[in-house]
Parts: structure tokens; sequence; C-alpha cells
């Protein structure tokens, strides 16, 4: 099957949002964290990509809350950050070829931020 490119006069949808984007962490030492776990998914590391996920939740799930949250603004807030890091790990149990694992992870995910 072939995928043709879009039509020239295609323009993203101005509300899409990355799922790295939704990830908003307060401190440096775990953004740098945040940043390696996904250059270790991204080089097919995957074990190691959720050990660094894994470590980095519960970094985050131990601050008290922060950022606001709402069904219209689920950016810059402990909920939405939750969320995005099990999707991750998801996708990192994904390619350990762990449906189970990753399906879990995916649940995580939608009961942090439905």
């Amino acid at each position: 099957k072939t995928i043709s490119k879009p039509p020239s006069d295609f323009t993203p949808d101005q509300e899409s949002v990355s799922m790295e984007s939704m990830v908003t962490l307060t401190n440096q030492r775990h953004h740098t964290q945040f940043l390696t776990a996904i250059k270790l998914l991204k080089c097919e590391k995957y074990k190691e990509a959720v050990e660094g996920l894994k470590v980095l939740m519960t970094a985050v799930q131990e601050q008290p809350n922060y950022g606001d949250y709402a069904i219209y603004a689920r950016t810059k807030n402990k909920r939405t950050t939750l969320s995005a890091l099990n999707m991750f790990t998801a996708l990192a149990y994904e390619g350990l070829a762990n449906p189970k694992k990753a399906i879990e992870f995916c649940n995580y995910a939608i009961n942090e931020d439905p």
C-alpha cells in the first residue's frame, strides 16, 4: 500500500499537541531525566527507557499537585504530566513486545487524565 503525501493546501490542525509537550516538570533534573528517557525510547533502548520513566513517574507522584487541570486546558499540570509519562512507558513496553504491560500503562494514563 502506498501512502500519498497530503494535498499541497493541507495545514495541520492548530489544536494538535505533541505528547512530549504534555509533560511539564518543575525540576531541571527531572527534565533532563525525561529528555534522556525520550532519547532512549527513540533509539529503541526500551528497557532503559522504561526504567528511567518509572523513576521519573515516582518522583512526579511524590511532588505536591501543580498547575491547573481543566478539560479544556490539559497542559502544565501534574495529572497530564503523569498521563503522558504513562503513555511513553506503554510505548516502551510495546517496543519490548509486552502488550499486557503496554495496556496496563495505557490504562494508568487514562485513569490519570480521562
